[in-house]
């Protein structure tokens, strides 16, 4: 795996040169291919030249639209691609980007086969951003649409399902929920993946980080079709061939710290994964692909802002990036596999990885046989309305609290080291 990073800027000073010397590989890559005409967003009858044959399709996000990636598109369009883009997985009720994943995988599916048909290309190019990573991922992975796509330029993109989770002034960590929704489903089978974000997020909102500290994304998405696959073990067994995490492995502390590798990449695509060190609503185990020889991660340190992970859209250094990645050749790498999923397995849990998913498991038990019928439902949105049973909203406050007492052991365990 390559991994590229970028200067931070601290100064006024750093962020001229900054942006002076992105503009100078912009301008070289365009003094590179001024053979080709530049077109405009959606342009029918667009024809990819010899040097840009394949068509860049813009994938927007969660409740996103092409329309607010004007950077990115106008930036493809003086570059001279064929570029085109349209909104998808809107859900009655809710926002663009809700629906299932696989639904919206069949709408830009359809959107590629139009798009070869117009121009007459083999393969497209994509370029996503946060969910519709996730999007593309399924396209290809989960409906055969690798022998339709060169390569994948993302923007904190969704590669892995954790929920990136902060506590002021206690910790900084990125859940991996398919874990915790499954340990639940063996207690109470009827716990969905929108339960169990909606029980934790309820949670660390209420034992030290006021609720706006949680994830905004993720607070939008918590009850929709999205959020039923975005957390969900069996949708990423099925799609990954296994879990970035072995089963006792809740919390991960800390920046990247994935367990295992999985097949979070088609081996004869290429992918160009720009990650930024402040995005905070992907956070780098979620947005960071697994190595591979046909995968570069691009650490972008250059945009530095609360809004980092929508910023970075507009950033020149990502935008740079973009193009050179889009130009880089590409070699299917079929033959260069060099690890096999569920390689790199975590070593057997400790003690207080079982303590955390013991503890979890007998809050469930001792609400299921309480069972008053005190259930909560939760607020509509985006065409979702489901009730749960006191049994499942307790049993989730109880991992909660068991998640926050194994944290704090970790901290004191490594302050007193």
């Amino acid at each position: 795996m390559k991994i590229t990073r970028t200067a931070r800027t601290s100064t006024r000073g750093n962020v001229t040169r900054r942006v002076l010397a992105g503009a100078a590989v912009a301008g070289g890559l365009l003094a590179a291919t001024s053979s080709a005409e530049a077109g405009r967003l959606n342009e029918r009858g667009c024809r990819p030249s010899a040097d840009k044959p394949y068509p860049v399709v813009v994938v927007h996000g969660q409740a996103g639209a092409f329309e607010g990636m004007t950077a990115i598109t106008d930036s493809l369009s003086r570059a001279g691609y064929c570029d085109y883009a349209r909104n998808y997985g809107l859900v009655p009720g809710g926002a663009n980007g809700q629906d299932h994943l696989s639904n919206s995988a069949i709408q830009i599916g359809g959107f590629v086969d139009e798009i070869l048909h117009e121009t007459g290309a083999r393969k497209v190019n994509f370029v996503s951003h946060s969910a519709g990573t996730g999007v593309v991922g399924n396209y290809i992975q989960a409906k055969n649409g690798a022998s339709r796509v060169h390569r994948v330029v993302s923007f904190g993109g969704l590669h892995h399902p954790y929920a990136h989770v902060g506590i002021a002034n206690a910790v900084d960590m990125s859940i991996y929920l398919p874990h915790l929704i499954g340990a639940a489903r063996l207690v109470s089978p009827r716990i969905t993946a929108p339960d169990v974000v909606k029980k934790v997020l309820e949670l660390y909102g209420k034992v030290g980080a006021p609720f706006g500290m949680v994830d905004p994304a993720l607070r939008a998405t918590m009850e929709s079709n999205f959020t039923a696959d975005l957390f969900d073990p069996v949708y990423w067994k099925e799609l990954h061939g296994d879990h970035s995490e072995g089963w006792f492995t809740f919390i991960r502390i800390g920046p990247l710290r994935r367990s295992k590798q999985t097949n979070d990449a088609a081996p004869n695509v290429c992918y160009t994964n720009i990650v930024a060190v402040a995005d905070l609503l992907a956070g780098a185990s979620a947005a960071t692909q697994d190595e591979g020889p046909n995968v570069e991660n691009f650490v972008l340190t250059s945009s530095v802002t609360p809004n980092a992970h929508n910023d970075m859209l507009g950033d020149p250094v990502a935008i740079d990036k973009m193009l050179a990645g889009l130009g880089a050749p590409c070699t299917p790498a079929q033959a260069l596999k060099t690890f096999a999923v569920g390689t790199n397995e975590a070593p057997p849990p400790s003690a207080e990885e079982e303590d955390a998913a013991n503890a979890f498991k007998t809050a469930i038990a001792e609400d299921e046989e309480l069972g008053e019928p005190r259930g909560f439902v939760a607020s509509q949105g985006c065409g979702v309305s489901r009730g749960s049973s006191t049994t499942e909203a307790g049993g989730l406050l109880g991992l909660g609290l068991a998640f926050v007492a194994w944290t704090r052991r970790r901290r004191s365990a490594g302050a007193k080291a």
